[in-house]
């Protein structure tokens, strides 16, 4: 395991640049952000088998570790103390807009309404309890649209 600057864990080994292409180079690149050291963890196990996953322990960790690698989603908790997972997500779409994020709470009322300033950017909002293959499919799909995003973005084209 590899300890990350802001105490987050790393469950695989992650290359020196980071910036390599989603494909048959590297497994995709999950950012698990959150405050509870044991959702951290549990998330981060539910994920590994099929991700390379990488744990940030507050929303300044993360935005510490975005410039470092190539995160193809980013999954963050919502309610955090200094700055929530909105926030989180809000910087990773203004510098990093091919990524995708999905929000995890244990809030119900942001299924309903989520929050302005994130609508139509954020791939999913998961409300807590969930299962692993809830997750491992919200993760998956959210990639997806990572993915194209990018290929469009390669060929010239904007997404709206």
């Amino acid at each position: 395991m590899r300890r990350a600057s802001d105490g987050g864990v790393s469950s695989k080994s992650i290359g020196q640049s980071g910036y390599e292409p989603v494909g048959p180079v590297r497994r995709p690149r999950v950012l698990i952000v959150d405050d509870d050291r044991a959702a951290r963890e549990t998330l981060s196990a539910l994920l590994e088998d099929t991700f390379e996953t990488v744990t940030a322990s507050s929303g300044r960790g993360a935005l510490e570790l975005l410039p470092r690698y190539l995160f193809d989603v980013v999954c963050t908790d919502y309610d955090m103390p200094g700055m929530n997972g909105m926030e989180v997500l809000q910087h990773l779409f203004a510098h990093y807009p091919c990524a995708s994020g999905v929000l995890v709470t244990g809030h119900r009322e942001y299924l309903a309404t989520p929050p302005s300033y994130g609508r139509g950017r954020v791939y999913d909002i998961l409300l807590k309890p969930f299962d692993g293959d809830t997750l491992e499919r919200t993760i998956s799909r959210a990639l997806e649209r990572t993915r194209v995003s990018r290929e469009l973005e390669r060929r010239g084209v904007t997404a709206r």
